[in-house]
């Protein structure tokens, strides 16, 4: 088996003629707004996930 390092980089490492915000997460405002409903974050959705595993509901 072939273990791989990550190492972390700043974006400054990758030559690249676009310029790129610093922080460009997503927002998803505009489909909460047509569903009328609230899309839980990231967070909430591992916390789900991981008490849905803690019970034995995904094997």
């Amino acid at each position: 088996m072939k273990i791989l390092v990550i190492l972390p980089v700043s974006s400054d490492y990758f030559q690249s003629s676009a310029r790129r915000p610093y922080f460009s997460a997503m927002s998803n405002a505009k489909i909460s707004d047509r569903l009328g409903s609230v899309i839980p974050d990231w967070e909430n959705g591992i916390d789900r996930y991981v008490e849905r595993l803690k019970r034995g509901i995904f094997k």
